[in-house]
């Protein structure tokens, strides 16, 4: 750098790069608010509330969070789609799961008898003893499921609607949370013209928690109200990604190498006759080749000791071919935490190898159907609490809320192992009592925690203790003999 350069940077410097970010953050906050709609825009700008600002994050790319599209979503719900319905081995890694942790049927048990009828009714009229797998399925395809709630006025009574997954075009987080999505932009189509934006159900906890200018932004959320359900979304991502985007280009390799070895699958069996005639010319053998007819299935053909015949079948490496599909196979399975025996390859595998390799699996498995838990009990309170609000049920609030949710085991009890397990526990535990080395109460609820194992649950603590020294026999009945 120069003396002149130097001087018009020491002096101008600062003006210039004040001007320059001026009309960046003026730029960018023009571009972000254009992805709203106008109704939001607005108020926005009224209330001098800065999207770019108020998210916090920026990226490389421009883009307002830490999300980093690869492709965009569009895209991937079309890659997505097409894998799911070409590709078998990518619809096995979508149904799987999905059969594992949907529910078919109303999986809640309530303390009172309107909120159980009330669950129930909303289980049934929305069929989703049918359509929570088919949710469960469309998750792990699409990973964003925006499910619309229309309520009832009167009965306060819902219905749930279900919005195309390529019409998703972003999420709107809480300006001080990102990972908390407020909001959904849903784009125009040929029922509405413009961009909607529909409100994202919470559970009341997050509901209270949210920042002042996230409850600005929900006011202005006017087309609507949804429940949003994504997978595969990183705390500062607004889309989820589909199971499938990450291994798409091996899944697609894959059924290739299927479907060259289908097609050379005939050449495998193929062979041809290799025929030596010695001592000839050109023009002999020539007369040779126009005589000979090949041999029918337990034909003979008889020659002298100038000609030979040799079938000789192509080396096309079959077992190569095998080998590569199988390497392919494994990574895409391993990708997806599948082992190798789920999907028709026992290869290497024994049922004590395979109940180890199957772990990895379940814990990925428990993960998802904790999130699928999590989806319904924000359905099953909005439920409650819109009936509520309608005036069309009466029961007391520590009551309505009050309900346990069951949920499908995701592995198969090996009872005779855990009875044994429990007969030695429960040695154990007679002889630590006897020692002095535990008390009774302690004993149970470690009794109580090993029967857990089993499938029997009980509170230890509702057992009364009772010192059998003090007992009062003759207070108690005792059997009845009968008279001679």
């Amino acid at each position: 750098m120069n003396i002149k350069d130097a001087l018009i940077n020491a002096i101008l410097g600062g003006v210039v790069k004040k001007r320059v970010d001026e009309r960046l953050s003026a730029a960018v906050d023009e571009r972000m608010l254009s992805d709203l709609p106008k109704a939001v825009a607005e108020r926005l700008q009224a209330a001098s509330v800065s999207l770019d600002k108020d998210y916090g994050w920026r990226l490389l790319s421009g883009q307002n969070t830490r999300q980093l599209l690869l492709a965009p979503y569009d895209t991937q719900v079309l890659t997505a789609y097409w894998l799911y319905k070409t590709n078998p081995l990518a619809a096995f890694i979508i149904d799987t799961p999905a059969a594992f942790i949907s529910v078919d049927e109303n999986p809640f048990t309530c303390a009172h008898e309107i909120i159980q009828e009330l669950l129930q009714a909303f289980w049934d009229r929305n069929r989703l003893e049918l359509r929570w797998r088919d949710y469960m399925q469309e998750l792990g395809v699409f990973a964003n499921i925006v499910l619309t709630a229309n309520v009832a006025e009167q009965t306060g009574r819902v219905k749930l609607g279900y919005i195309d997954p390529g019409l998703i075009e972003t999420t709107i987080p809480d300006p001080e949370d990102v990972q908390t999505k407020i909001g959904v932009i849903i784009r125009a189509s040929e029922l509405y013209d413009t961009r909607r934006t529909l409100k994202v159900i919470l559970d009341s906890d997050t509901e209270q928690d949210l920042s002042d200018e996230a409850k600005r932004l929900r006011d202005q959320m006017s087309d609507g109200q949804c429940f949003l359900i994504q997978l595969n979304c990183m705390s500062s991502e607004l889309l989820g990604t589909s199971e499938l985007f990450n291994v798409a280009d091996h899944l697609e390799n894959y059924e290739q190498m299927m479907m060259d070895s289908g097609e050379k699958y005939a050449q495998y069996n193929a062979f041809y006759y290799d025929i030596t005639v010695e001592g000839v010319d050109a023009k002999q053998l020539q007369d040779e080749r126009d005589k000979y007819t090949p041999p029918r299935t337990g034909g003979a053909f008889i020659h002298n000791e100038k000609v030979k015949s040799e079938a000789i079948a192509p080396d096309l490496k079959a077992a190569d071919a095998d080998t590569a599909c199988r390497t392919q196979r494994r990574h895409i399975m391993g990708a997806k935490g599948m082992p190798n025996h789920w999907y028709a390859d026992p290869e290497g595998s024994n049922r004590a190898t395979a109940g180890e390799m199957d772990r990895p699996t379940i814990t990925r498995l428990e993960r998802r159907q904790k999130q699928a838990a999590a989806a319904l009990r924000t359905m099953a309170d909005f439920v409650v609490s819109s009936a509520i609000d309608a005036g069309y049920i009466n029961v007391p609030e520590d009551e309505a809320y009050k309900y346990e949710m069951s949920t499908p085991p995701l592995t198969d009890k090996d009872i005779a192992k855990l009875s044994s397990a429990l007969q030695q526990i429960t040695s154990a535990l007679s002889v630590a009592q006897a020692n002095g080395w535990i008390d009774q109460a302690t004993a149970r609820k470690m009794f109580a925690y090993a029967c857990d194992f089993v499938g029997y649950r009980y509170d230890p603590e509702n057992i009364l203790e009772e010192d059998p020294a003090t007992q009062d026999y003759d207070k108690k009945p005792g059997p009845t003999i009968p008279k001679e």
